[in-house]
């Protein structure tokens, strides 16, 4: 395949999952800084499990008992909430590789463990991102199962055969193999669902080194941050 192939087929969501409503919404509200939150109950009150796991949540935080879900979820914050609301649909987005070289549950395993570094490295730095940051983190290697879901002939199986079998660095593998590497099909992808702009720019350049992006108008801070968070998440699964 070729680049152009690859981010036309990826721009317009070809064999691509859209995101559901309740994601879609809570997007909108951060991005414009106003959470409408009678709305977002009334949208995830069309899903039980969900409310059960925003009621949980807010529970766990001191919630008290019996309060309309509305209440619940402005006691949560929209940090918490996006946590709740993207725990659920993210894995749902991507339920089984096309190919079988990829490890779709290690994946989502490695994607959640970044998650929550993002989210505590944040919190403890008292990042302005920090409603962001935990989206961020979940989603920065989402271009990988898109590229999977895209790749024809098997390109993205022989990409990882490529990193296993001649230890090459995963974006030189895809970057061969498909003519795009998973940080930019993972901006595509972003884009295409209509993400934040500082969330698509981190998915995109989370793998520049410390300083290279300072003279840029990128979000540095929260690059670097899903970047530490990517790293520390790598090291979790050596322990």
């Amino acid at each position: 395949m070729i680049k152009t192939d690859v981010k036309q087929r990826i721009s317009a969501l070809h064999q691509l999952p859209v995101l559901p409503q309740m994601a879609r919404e809570i997007l909108s509200f951060i991005d414009v800084g106003t959470v409408h939150w009678d709305e977002l109950a009334s949208i995830a009150e069309f899903d039980p499990p969900m409310v059960r796991q925003i009621v949980a949540a807010a529970k766990t935080y001191g919630c008290p008992e019996g309060l309309p879900l509305e209440e619940q979820m402005m006691n949560l914050g929209i940090a918490r909430v996006t946590q709740v609301v993207f725990e659920r649909v993210a894995p749902a987005l991507f339920d089984r590789p096309k190919s079988s070289g990829l490890d779709l549950k290690g994946f989502w395993a490695h994607s959640f463990a970044t998650a929550r570094h993002a989210d505590r490295i944040a919190r403890k730095a008292g990042s302005r991102y920090q409603p962001l940051a935990y989206m961020a983190g979940l989603l920065h290697d989402i271009g990988k199962p898109a590229l999977d879901r895209v790749a024809t002939g098997g390109g993205y199986t022989r990409a990882l055969e490529l990193v296993r079998q001649q230890g090459l660095f995963a974006l030189e593998a895809e970057r061969r193999e498909l003519g795009a590497d998973h940080t930019l099909a993972g901006k595509w992808l972003a884009e295409a669902w209509g993400l934040p702009s500082s969330i698509i720019s981190a998915i995109w350049l989370h793998h520049h080194p410390p300083g290279t992006l300072d003279a840029t108008p990128y979000p540095v801070e929260l690059i670097e941050i899903v970047s530490l968070a990517n790293f520390l998440a790598h090291g979790d699964a050596l322990d």
